[in-house]
């Protein structure tokens, strides 16, 4: 492997060992105004990197999936989007799609998105469009 996917692959599992933990915690504290707005803004950083690294070290199926999970994200933290259990399985599914996705490649695999979690995720996405024009 190349020294840039390696040194993704290493970053990359410190990250979604993060972002594991923080959606567990959003799952617990989603209630707590501040403490959501925290733990949404920590994941949106997590997010936010994982898709630029993946991006830079051309792991396509990683990057994908967090993009359209960091929109989600954006409109949450903009106050668009409610966290629900809904909404925090997604989190959750994106979650896991980037940490099997992160295994494969490390594999030297072909990583494969699940085939309904980018539709899903977008339209979570567009919902909040909606909530506005109503």
């Amino acid at each position: 492997m190349k020294e840039l996917h390696l040194q993704f692959v290493a970053d990359a599992e410190g990250l979604i060992e993060g972002l594991f933990n923080a959606l567990e915690q959003l799952r617990l504290r989603r209630g707590e105004g501040r403490k959501r707005r925290q733990l949404t803004g920590q994941i949106f950083r997590q997010v936010h990197t994982l898709k630029g690294s993946a991006a830079a070290a051309e792991v396509d199926s990683i990057a994908r999936v967090a993009h359209e999970f960091e929109n989600v994200l954006d409109r949450v933290r903009l106050g668009r989007i409610v966290i629900d259990d809904a909404v925090l399985d997604v989190f959750e599914d994106a979650a896991h799609a980037i940490s099997e996705n992160l295994a494969a490649t490390n594999r030297n695999q072909t990583a494969a998105i699940a085939v309904d979690l980018l539709p899903r995720l977008r339209q979570i996405a567009k919902s909040a469009f909606r909530d506005e024009a109503a």
